[in-house]
């Protein structure tokens, strides 16, 4: 099922097709003018002349108006109808190798007009070739049997192949529309700074963790952290800078947490890890771990070397409980909290 965005990138591209058909069908038909004019069939070349200024007529409408292509694509088909209906009977000639051009109509009121445009012009040069092949009364047409089959089923042929052409048309507009919201998902739920998920991905994903977990009654933990002193890494560095230092801080925090576990920026400087299977002791033993690692080295930056330290809170869903995201956030934020208020630059977990 395609949705209005999928339509839109759709339509477009029939646009597109339409006006350089217009264009190209216009350039084509007088060149076919021009050679009759050389050869002394003027008859032929006044057809071609009318079936170009057809074409222009299309292409002139959609450069003012891109919405009216479905219009333009009949229009185009009409003309090219035209040139090769009437050369092929004022030219006196088999119409075996002519009335094989009607299929070429029907491709291209497909890839113009859609598979219902298609389908009009299939039905319409279907009924021609059998119009022709039965008028053979008409002077100069005679017809083998093997060109009254190929004249009948090439058009059926070519109702089938345009059909296939345009479902390519369509799927190829929904796989870019589906590229384009696969981007502006992905764009939703990062951020842009820290290349990290972001606050409105941690909610989405975490009633899905909560609700696993409490399913199999498996353990799960939370850990917060937060840069000490990073206001004043902002006054006294600059924001640019303060931007390198929280950069390189979660860079060091995801080379160090497990496979499995997933880090958000939470809000400014703020930042939550979710551990899914994991106990409240584990979770600890990991926090301390990410706590010594940040201050272990200062921070490489264009303003030289800054010593970071963090501050980290460990809260976990305890066992045989069920609690809400809201409940296990509080705890989580009340432990690192209490690690701020005990000195910074270490661990504390909720009782």
């Amino acid at each position: 099922m395609l949705n209005n965005q999928d339509i839109q990138a759709y339509q477009k591209t029939l646009q597109r097709i339409t006006l350089i058909g217009s264009l190209f069908g216009a350039l084509f038909m007088l060149f076919f003018a021009l050679s009759y004019l050389s050869t002394g069939f003027l008859l032929a070349m006044w057809i071609n002349l009318i079936a170009a200024f057809i074409s222009l007529v299309s292409f002139f409408i959609m450069l003012r108006d891109t919405n009216r292509y479905k219009s333009c694509g009949y229009l185009l088909a009409f003309a090219v109808y035209f040139s090769n209906l009437f050369t092929s009977i004022v030219m006196s000639s088999s119409i075996a190798v002519t009335v094989n051009w009607f299929t070429f109509i029907i491709l291209m009121a497909t890839l113009t007009g859609g598979v219902r445009g298609g389908i009009v012009w299939g039905v319409i040069n279907i009924l021609t070739v059998i119009a022709l092949v039965v008028q053979r009364s008409l002077p100069g047409l005679e017809i083998q049997p093997i060109y009254e089959i190929a004249d009948i089923v090439l058009p059926l042929v070519a109702v089938a192949i345009a059909v296939i052409f345009n479902e390519q048309i369509k799927q190829k507009a929904l796989n870019k529309t589906e590229a384009l919201q696969n981007e502006m998902r992905h764009l939703a739920t990062i951020d842009d700074l820290t290349n990290t998920f972001n606050r409105r991905h941690f909610y989405a994903h975490m009633q899905e963790a909560m609700m696993q977990a409490q399913k199999t009654k498996q353990p799960l933990s939370l850990v917060l952290f937060d840069l000490d002193h990073f206001k004043q890494i902002n006054d006294n560095y600059g924001h640019t800078i303060g931007d390198q230092v929280l950069t390189a801080v979660v860079k060091r925090c995801q080379g160090s947490i497990r496979e499995g576990d997933i880090l958000w920026r939470y809000g400014g400087e703020e930042f939550i890890i979710l551990m899914p299977d994991t106990p409240l002791k584990t979770a600890q033993r990991i926090a301390e771990r990410l706590c010594g690692i940040v201050q272990r080295d200062a921070i490489r930056t264009d303003a030289g070397f800054i010593p970071v330290t963090i501050s980290l809170g460990v809260a976990a869903v305890p066992e045989g409980e069920e609690i809400t995201i809201t409940t296990l956030l509080d705890h989580v934020d009340e432990a690192m909290y209490a690690a701020k208020q005990s000195g910074r630059n270490q661990v504390m977990k909720w009782h």
